[in-house]
């Protein structure tokens, strides 16, 4: 009875997995090896010999890397103090440090839709452009 009450509760998490991991991937794939009239073709795919296409690509990959290293900075140092703190405020903690993380992915978000651009941008004068290219 048990195990099945552990199934029923992993189905939110798969839904979510499908919806945000399977879904946008297949997406990406149909449309790197379709062209604009649905015919299979590897003209998308080739395309990033194209400098401005490569430029852009190794732009994304360096901000990932560093992304990454950021993160495995600052979670590894985390991850241990969590394991030590045995008290009932480790959730309270995770939180402290997951906020910042997500005010910051919302703030980008008004670059993409000029009518939402965050108060945090206009009051730091970032420039929206600045931030996508």
């Amino acid at each position: 009875m048990r195990n099945l009450k552990r199934q029923f509760l992993a189905g939110p998490y798969i839904l979510w997995m499908a919806g945000f991991i399977l879904l946008p991937t297949l997406m990406i794939l149909y449309y790197a090896f379709t062209s604009t009239s649905g015919d299979i073709s590897l003209l998308n795919v080739t395309s990033i010999t194209f400098s401005v296409h490569f430029k852009s690509l190794m732009l994304s990959l360096k901000l990932a890397l560093i992304c990454t290293v950021i993160c495995l900075i600052l979670s590894y140092p985390l991850a241990m103090i969590l394991n030590n703190l045995k008290t009932k405020s480790q959730g309270l903690v995770v939180f402290i440090f997951i906020l910042p993380i997500s005010c910051s992915a919302s703030s980008h978000g008004g670059c993409f839709y000029p009518t939402t651009a965050s108060s945090t941008q206009r009051l730091v004068s970032l420039d929206c452009q600045d931030l996508i290219f």
